[in-house]
């Protein structure tokens, strides 16, 4: 077995849920608790939030979207997170859909970016959902994000213009100033 280590060499926890062991970064706190999916996309985030919010930012493993929202849904209830915030980018998207869709007790609101509902389609799945949703695309997949904010009754899309892929990587600032908002809201 190989011990995964953070960034400043602390071995990471781990949980097992839905049949599979999943590394995790925890910032432990009484805050109201966020969740990303993808731990290295969302670092600057974490930092952000993680003085205010309990933060848990975990990397999904190579499956089917479904399996993963079963991962997700998992997390969530083993380690008590619910309702939280959920944030996740491209496959992170599908999962925070499939979480707004079929599990809306388990979040407060939930955040996708470059994402979209057309992979293994969730889309009808939206409709008359409640959960707070803030899709927020680039340019350059903004039709396909604003299908979905259009179909979730409770929901809002931005396009960042100029910002080149990976959006969530190469405007942090303005990833985070847009979750505060949506956080606040809530």
């Amino acid at each position: 077995m190989v011990l995964k280590r953070d960034h400043e060499g602390a071995a990471l926890p781990t949980i097992d849920v839905n049949g599979t062991t999943i590394d995790y970064d925890d910032t432990g706190g009484d805050g109201q608790p966020v969740v990303f999916v993808d731990r290295t996309a969302f670092e600057g985030q974490v930092d952000w939030f993680g003085r205010g919010y309990r933060v848990v930012a975990y990397d999904h493993r190579d499956s089917d979207n479904d399996t993963l929202y079963e991962d997700a849904a998992a997390l969530i209830e083993a380690l008590s997170l619910g309702p939280c915030h959920f944030v996740g980018n491209d496959v992170g998207g599908f999962v925070a859909l499939r979480l707004v869709a079929r599990r809306p007790e388990l979040l407060s609101s939930a955040a996708i970016f470059s994402s979209s509902a057309d992979e293994e389609s969730v889309l009808g799945e939206l409709v008359g959902t409640t959960v707070p949703l803030l899709v927020v695309s680039g340019t350059e997949n903004s039709e396909l994000s604003r299908r979905v904010a259009d179909t979730a009754a409770n929901a809002s899309h931005v396009t960042i213009k100029r910002a080149r892929p990976p959006l969530v990587e190469n405007r942090p600032d303005v990833v985070s100033v847009l979750l505060e908002k949506l956080f606040e809201a809530v």
